[in-house]
C-alpha cells in the first residue's frame, strides 16, 4: 500500500489502551477483509436456514387466519411433517430387521394419525371451497419467493446491524459472528486488503 493512503483497520482496544502488555497477539485487520467475511457469513446463514420455506409457511398461516386443525395450510404442513416422521422409522424398521417388531406401533399409531388428518382435510376441502383462492395466493406468494435470490452481495451497515449481534476476531484468519438469532459462524477472513500484526 503506497504511504500516505488511509485505510480502515480494525484492532483490539485492549492493545489500543494499554499496547502490547495486555493484548500481545492481536493482529490488525483491513475493515474491507471483515465485511467480505461477514457478508460471506450472513450468505452462509442464509443457506443453512430454511428462510423461504418458514415464510411461506407464515404467509399460508397468515392468508388462512387460524392455527389450528381448521385451516388447509396447516393440516398439510402436519401431514408432511407425520409423513417424514413415518418414513424415518420405515428407514428405523428396515434396518433393524424383519424380526424387531420396535417400530411397529410407533407406525400404527402415525398410519392412523395421518388418516385422521387426510379425513379432516377433506371434510374442509367440502366445507371450504373459499380456500382455494387462499390457496392460489399462497402458490404465486411462494412462486415470487422461490425466484427471489436471498444472497446479499455487499456489505451494509444497516443490514448487519439488523442480524449481527457480534463479531469476535478469533485470530488473523478467523471471525466468530453471533447472529441476534443465537446462530453463531466461524468465518474464515480472505484477506483482499494488506493484513499486519
Amino acid at each position: 500500500m503506497p504511504r500516505g493512503k488511509k485505510r480502515y483497520v480494525w484492532r483490539c482496544i485492549n492493545r489500543m489502551e494499554h499496547g502490547k502488555k495486555i493484548c500481545k497477539c492481536a493482529p490488525t485487520l483491513d475493515e474491507s477483509d471483515i465485511h467480505t467475511a461477514v457478508t460471506a457469513a450472513m450468505n452462509e446463514l442464509f443457506r443453512q436456514q430454511t428462510a423461504r420455506q418458514v415464510l411461506a409457511d407464515c404467509v399460508a398461516a397468515a392468508l388462512a387466519g387460524t392455527d389450528d386443525d381448521t385451516s388447509l395450510p396447516n393440516l398439510e404442513a402436519k401431514l408432511r411433517a407425520l409423513q417424514d416422521e413415518q418414513m424415518r422409522l420405515f428407514h428405523l424398521a428396515a434396518e433393524a430387521g424383519p424380526e424387531n417388531t420396535e417400530y411397529d406401533d410407533q407406525i400404527m399409531e402415525g398410519s392412523s394419525a395421518m388418516t385422521a388428518l387426510l379425513a379432516r382435510k377433506g371434510e374442509l376441502e367440502q366445507e371450504c371451497p373459499a380456500d382455494a383462492g387462499c390457496d392460489s395466493r399462497v402458490r404465486v406468494i411462494t412462486g415470487t419467493l422461490e425466484q427471489t435470490d436471498s444472497s446479499i452481495e455487499e456489505f451494509k451497515d444497516d443490514t448487519v446491524r439488523q442480524l449481527v449481534s457480534s463479531i469476535r476476531v478469533l485470530d488473523r484468519e478467523r471471525l466468530s459472528i453471533r447472529f441476534k438469532d443465537g446462530a453463531e459462524i466461524e468465518q474464515i477472513i480472505e484477506c483482499v486488503g494488506r493484513t499486519s500484526a
